[in-house]
């Protein structure tokens, strides 16, 4: 991040014995980032964050709970709440346009930290990487399950976001 994010998250450290922190070099990717993360993760349960995104307050307790009434469950997803442009380049089309709607958007999952270390690591792609993902972890034969209440805000006004790099790229029909 070329912003304070990296001084931000030391300050958190320095209030919180179990917080750490983990700068990378740039240009590692998303996927080097995240299955990094995982690999250092303490918890059975993990969730990823985009920085210009945001939790609804009540995001992780409703999450919670779906995982206890649900205990068969070993991958979650849906629920997101949508600022800004609805459309994304289809994932196997990138010239087409599809409503995000019908998209497996990362942000919404929560999944067992067991299936990463089945899967091997998050998809290295540039684009569509939560769509591989999300491939890999049908291939294992997790069980996943979606939710619908919209508890993961979602932002689509960053022009300089991969999605609509790619769609300025690709130039849909």
């Amino acid at each position: 991040s070329e912003d304070s994010t990296l001084n931000i998250a030391l300050s958190f450290k320095k209030a919180r014995e179990n917080f750490f922190v983990v700068s990378l070099s740039p240009n590692r990717g998303a996927g080097f980032a995240k299955s990094l993360g995982v690999a250092l993760a303490k918890g059975e349960w993990i969730t990823f964050l985009d920085a210009d995104d945001e939790l609804e307050p009540d995001h992780l307790a409703l999450r919670k709970n779906f995982i206890e009434k649900n205990p068969e469950a070993d991958f979650i997803e849906g629920g997101a709440r949508i600022i800004g442009d609805k459309l994304v380049p289809d994932a196997e089309n990138p010239g087409r346009l599809i409503p995000l709607d019908q998209c497996h958007i990362g942000g919404t999952f929560f999944f067992k930290k067991k299936i990463l270390r089945t899967i091997g690591s998050y998809p290295k792609v540039k684009f569509a990487d939560d769509f591989e993902f999300y491939k890999a972890v049908a291939k294992t034969g997790a069980t996943t399950l979606k939710v619908d209440y919209p508890t993961y805000v979602y932002r689509r006004e960053n022009e300089d976001s991969v999605c609509e790099k790619t769609k300025r790229k690709t130039r849909p029909t």
